[in-house]
């Protein structure tokens, strides 16, 4: 008996420590700072904890000031149920399904491989949406993180008014003066989050890549030139970015004054006044809320210390970061369509002298000629029509040359990589072109329920696997393969060096001088760009008789033009994209 109780004692001992160990080596169950979660495994394959808070909700006295901890819990934290999903006060809510819009909306969810046992690379999206629309949930990372073995964190922050105010009262609130910047200190927040407890859910702290698009990816050029993201990230990805949506404080606080006074709040209770407000008015008494303008991060002077565009030309950012950028072929044949038929017009009657004036206004900052960009650097003969030239113009001075303008700057001291998406898919568009978003759908698992009904072949869902593993890749490693095994070349401002994905297969056809004989006329603007407003008023376009008066277009071009809606602000209600902008 006494060699069986002293057998069954350190047994029961035994089975005692094996179940505390199946508790805390729960693999649904993980720690944070503030609390445990509890998590869920979606469709057999992929570990999710939805929308974990990473900040105190941004209400009542907490709406527009820097992000606050949020309150630590005793129970296990629900994280399990995927829909209704929070998306951050926004105007137009279309395209939210399932969803809650509201301002307690700063939240991630993290998907995580099945298997606990390893360290995974972490690759932390930043959604588009023109700062004021969309949300991070609306991108699923299952089939990402199943493929690729990563780890995919999406996130969402203040938009819009909410995350772009800026006042002198809130600056001076603050204790670093910091104002206007609300949304980018959330994307701040949530990556010191990621960065204190990932490490838990099975990822590297030290191997974060952050990617995005739009501006998401105008958000990233943010993170590289700012002090308080140093640190928190190892490698960028940027899709289709402008890295122009930024605004002085001074313009900032105009755009601001005219809420103030729209919602009639005096000097001296200005800041009690507008918290006070309902979500519903304060949108109303916004009028960037509604229709193409839309609110820029502001150049604070402490959160951001220059424009990310200055910045970069002076030298001035996060040294070491491995860069992979890109932009579509026909980006800007999404706003120059709208554009269009707000004029009353079509791609086959807008003409030359459209053209023309549309150029003239679009580029009056940039100080160059209208014949010499039309007769010289794109012309127009050499076009199908006057619309696609058109849409060169402009993809090239927004999207490709900035993009060109920042991988020159950044790859003599970051390994930097480049690619064009320029492959059109059979789902149809109003708009000509491989335009702003296309790429979405093969990198997130939307291919065959996109924003137009349509069924991928086999050919294209390899092209969409191609890329994935690619992203993937350079957030595990920093450096690119190509499909066959053979290296990537790295980008340099020599040779302007770029792969592109112009097939349905897995090639990636390698190219050199990416848009050399045309980006170096736009490189002034980059290094020295203007903040002044320009208005304009357009007669050479006439409008159809039912349109009413000759329409005013504030052309302020990219770094005000962009808070006017990059181009043209005359778009009354942007039609928006599931892509967002």
């Amino acid at each position: 008996m006494r060699n069986q109780c002293c057998y069954h004692g350190p047994m029961r001992l035994l089975i005692v420590f094996s179940l505390i160990t199946v508790v805390f080596t729960d693999p649904l169950l993980k720690n944070t700072s503030y609390g445990q979660v509890l998590g869920t495994i979606k469709q057999k394959q992929v570990r999710v904890w939805y929308y974990i808070p990473y900040a105190l909700p941004p209400t009542g006295n907490y709406r527009w000031t820097t992000p606050q901890p949020p309150i630590s819990w005793s129970s296990p934290y629900n994280a399990t149920k995927s829909t209704p999903y929070p998306a951050c006060t926004q105007p137009n809510s279309s395209q939210l399904v399932n969803s809650v819009i509201q301002e307690d909306c700063l939240y991630l969810t993290i998907y995580a491989p099945l298997n606990d046992s390893l360290r995974y690379p972490v690759m932390v999206w930043i959604h588009g949406g023109s700062n004021k629309a969309g949300s991070g949930f609306q991108y699923d990372g299952t089939t990402m993180v199943y493929e690729q073995n990563v780890i995919i964190v999406t996130i969402n922050y203040r938009l819009g008014i909410f995350g772009n105010l800026a006042l002198k009262q809130l600056q001076q609130e603050d204790m670093l003066n910091q104002t206007g910047t609300y949304g980018l200190l959330d994307q701040q927040f949530a990556l010191k989050w990621i960065n204190q407890n990932i490490e838990n859910f099975g990822g590297n702290s030290s191997l974060i890549t952050l990617f995005g698009e739009s501006a998401g990816g105008s958000a990233i050029c943010a993170h590289l030139t700012s002090p308080f993201s140093y640190g928190l990230f190892q490698r960028v990805i940027i899709e289709s970015q402008t890295c122009q949506a930024y605004q002085s404080l001074e313009q900032a606080f105009t755009q601001s004054a005219v809420i103030i006074q729209n919602a009639n709040c005096n000097k001296s209770n200005v800041l009690s006044c507008m918290r006070a407000l309902t979500t519903q008015n304060i949108l109303l008494y916004d009028p960037n809320s509604q229709g193409s303008s839309i609110w820029c991060t502001s150049v604070d002077g402490v959160s951001l210390l220059n424009f990310p565009i200055i910045s970069i030309s002076n030298g001035q950012y996060s040294k070491n970061i491995s860069i992979f950028i890109g932009t579509n072929l026909n980006e800007y044949s999404l706003f120059l369509c709208l554009t269009v038929n707000q004029l009353g017009k079509t791609q086959s009657s807008f003409s030359i002298t459209d053209l023309q004036t549309l150029t003239s206004v679009a580029l009056y900052d940039f100080n160059i000629k209208t014949s010499t960009i039309i007769n010289q650097l794109y012309p127009v003969n050499n076009y199908s029509d006057p619309y696609m030239c058109g849409v060169d113009i402009y993809t090239d001075a927004m999207f490709k040359c900035t993009a060109k303008y920042i991988a020159d700057s950044m790859s003599s001291s970051s390994s930097v990589y480049m690619y064009s998406f320029e492959y059109h898919a059979g789902f149809s568009s109003s708009c000509t072109g491989i335009e702003h978003t296309y790429e979405l759908p093969y990198i997130w698992p939307t291919l065959q329920i996109a924003w137009y009904p349509y069924i991928a072949n086999s050919a294209e869902l390899l092209l969409a696997k191609t890329m994935r593993s690619i992203w993937a890749s350079f957030a595990l490693y920093g450096t690119l393969l190509l499909p066959n095994g053979q290296s990537w070349p790295l980008y340099s401002k020599t040779t302007s060096t770029y792969g592109s994905f112009d097939t349905a297969s897995s090639n990636v056809t390698i190219k050199n001088n990416f848009r050399t004989s045309t980006c170096s006329i736009f490189n002034p603007f980059y290094q020295n760009p203007p903040t002044n407003q320009q208005s304009f008023t357009f007669n050479s376009m006439a409008l159809p008789s039912n349109q009413g008066s000759t329409p005013t277009i504030k052309a302020t071009f990219f770094i005000d033009n962009l808070c006017t809606f990059l181009l043209l602000g005359i778009i009354k209600d942007f039609p928006y994209h599931i892509g967002y902008v």
